[in-house]
């Protein structure tokens, strides 16, 4: 794997744990001061391996709506638990820092092959999840940092939506097994993990398992109060379209299959609207004594209602400890209510009946996929970019710089303005000049003779490599693999089917029996499952408050050294005479100095060197680009 190339440049000489991998999707949008929020964590402790940022969904419609609330709930309650009471379990490649060291540790493992169907689902379905699980079981510590964010497009149509967490559910699932599997040995390696930490992880896990049935069963009770159709009959008819759709998916073609989940998704929002309607009437009842299922004569609230008010309560106060700029994401969660049945119930049999499918899903190149890029071009040509953002002159020096030079030795020790090394300006002013005109198509490749010459040695270590990373094709594996996935397929889905089926039976065992059965107005199971989710609920909150705390004083030290830094902004180098001296120390300079340079967004003039249009430094811009640490990747 090519990654091992890169490490052991990067881990050569001192000060190895300084050294990292900024990880970036093309379409993210990000600000230097986020970089700089990451490597603050990544400073604090040696031990953290990776350190991800909060994502913030682009774009507009339905499908997105979803997602930007689903986003903020998993940050806000769901990463700073984890992150927390033990470790977070995914720092998504969509942007997010990588110690150098702790990759090294795990990529001979991360580079291995698929050998079986469970393999293929944590190792290919989600490789920035597995690359996190590989080092929490290494020892490392993964953080998560509310400070630094970054704002994506997300799937805005439905095919692509179900497609992506396809993968997404099912590589959840795999890791989650993987972990607990070795519960005891991580135990012992990682020191972050604790006994509250597994129980956490139990619940979610069992959660997943059972919210098909989750969801049947409330969907069931809400029609009770909205249009008083029986708990039984709308339980059944509801098992029944989900045993059709899982024998449409596990027989028909793509098409087919989102062609109806579109339609059980409609039908699905529609009925959450009359759900709605017979949860205000339930809350009615109780506050005028008409319902008897109450926890006490003097405290006239069902063991539902109250639970509703808690958790829309925890919601509140936890959209008011993010006023600032994210409370508002609170009013998709209509949107994101009306579609709970199609997320927990549609999407998890749709992916369950499709993990033989080994496809990415979004990725693969089609009309769709031609006509998105071509939307987001235009967008963002008629986009006025922002000064604190990157992607505007990235996507510029993308098009016509190719390739890039090592900095040498002396320049990595030495601070020297780009004033006084004219030829440099010079170069680059020339080579952006001669690509703008041989490349006026941007999808077109550059002219290999208009590119700055490689080095012999740098030029010789990438023709060897073309070799290396070339993907090797064997059908006898492919088609064993296939075999062993539907395996893997029939397994899991008679493992959810006997699990939703058993606990379907227990909730309408002892729902039928409520006068015999009957604790504070509710069945024993309900409320112990209820206890058990309002128990995780407080957690997850109380650890957003800690979490919020320490971002709180994240930003207040953030600021504080913001105002020290305006005094020498001017200075040529930092006026700590450590910094003049330490690789480590001054790497946050150098990073923080590139992340200024692309800030600024020069203009280049055709035949005139960049003298007043650059920051201070001492290589071209290829270099300061793709500055991670002190180094160049």
């Amino acid at each position: 794997m090519y990654m091992s190339y890169v490490l052991d440049f990067c881990l050569k000489g001192e000060f190895k744990e300084a050294r990292y991998i900024l990880t970036t999707d093309a379409d993210v949008d990000f600000t230097p001061g986020s970089i700089d929020s990451l490597l603050d964590m990544m400073n604090r402790d040696e031990n953290v391996g990776a350190v991800c940022a909060r994502t913030h969904p682009l774009g507009s419609g339905p499908i997105v709506w979803y997602q930007i609330f689903e986003y903020a709930i998993g940050h806000w309650l769901q990463k700073t638990a984890e992150h927390v009471i033990g470790t977070v379990l995914c720092a998504p490649g969509c942007f997010s820092l990588y110690r150098c060291s702790a990759l090294a540790e795990v990529l001979p493992t991360y580079s291995g092959k698929v050998e079986n169907a469970f393999g293929f689902l944590t190792m290919d379905m989600g490789e920035d999840r597995w690359l996190c699980t590989l080092m929490v079981q290494s020892g490392r510590r993964i953080d998560y940092c509310a400070k630094a964010d970054c704002r994506t497009y997300c799937p805005a149509t439905f095919e692509e939506f179900f497609k992506q967490r396809r993968r997404w559910i099912v590589s959840t699932i795999a890791n989650q097994l993987l972990l607990l599997k070795h519960w005891n040995i991580i135990e012992v390696t990682n020191k972050r993990i604790s006994n509250i930490f597994w129980l956490f992880e139990v619940v979610t896990l069992i959660s997943t398992f059972v919210g098909p049935s989750s969801v049947i069963l409330v969907v069931s009770g809400g029609l009770v109060y909205a249009w008083g159709v029986p708990t039984t009959w709308s339980a059944v008819l509801q098992i029944l379209i989900v045993i059709i759709y899982a024998v449409v998916s596990l027989r028909t073609s793509q098409t087919t299959q989102i062609i109806m989940a579109k339609a059980l998704t409609y039908l699905y929002s529609v009925t959450m609207c009359a759900v709605m309607v017979g949860i205000l009437i339930e809350i009615v009842q109780d506050f005028t004594g008409a319902n008897s299922d109450v926890i006490d004569r003097r405290f006239r609230l069902s063991t539902s209602t109250l639970y509703l008010f808690i958790m829309v309560g925890l919601f509140l106060l936890t959209g008011i400890m993010h006023l600032w700029k994210e409370f508002r994401y609170l009013l998709f969660g209509f949107c994101y209510f009306l579609a709970i049945p199609a997320g927990y119930l549609v999407l998890m049999v749709y992916s369950l009946c499709n993990i033989t499918d080994r496809s990415w899903g979004t990725r693969e190149s089609g009309t769709g996929d031609t006509l998105k890029i071509d939307q987001l071009r235009t967008r963002d040509t008629d986009r006025t970019e922002d000064d604190s953002s990157c992607s505007g002159i990235l996507r510029k020096l993308c098009r016509c710089l190719c390739v890039w030079r090592t900095r040498t030795e002396r320049e990595r020790d030495e601070f020297v303005d780009v004033e006084s090394q004219p030829e440099h300006a010079e170069h680059l002013g020339g080579t952006i000049e001669t690509n703008e005109n041989q490349t006026s198509d941007p999808d077109s490749p550059p002219n290999p003779e208009s590119l700055p010459k490689l080095e012999t040695e740098e030029a010789e270590f990438w023709v060897k490599i073309q070799d290396r990373i070339k993907p090797e094709e064997n059908r006898d594996t492919d088609n064993m693999l296939k075999g062993k996935l539907v395996d893997l397929r029939n397994t899991w889905l008679l493992l959810f089917s006997i699990s939703n089926t058993l606990w379907m039976i227990l909730i309408f065992t002892m729902a039928s029996n409520a006068q015999l059965l009957k604790v504070v107005g509710s069945n024993p199971l309900g409320l112990v499952v209820l206890t058990i989710f309002l128990i995780v609920l407080t957690l997850q909150f109380l650890a957003m408050l800690r979490h919020r705390l320490s971002t709180f004083v994240h930003y207040i030290a953030r600021r504080n050294r913001a105002l020290g830094d305006s005094t020498t902004q001017n200075d040529k180098t930092p006026d700590n005479s450590t910094q003049k001296h330490s690789k480590a120390c001054k790497m946050p300079y150098n990073l923080r100095r590139c992340c200024d340079f692309i800030k600024r967004k020069p203009k280049i003039q055709s035949n005139s060197p960049i003298k007043n249009n650059t920051t201070p430094g001492n290589s071209t811009i290829q270099d300061r680009v793709f500055l991670i640490g002190n180094e160049v990747v």
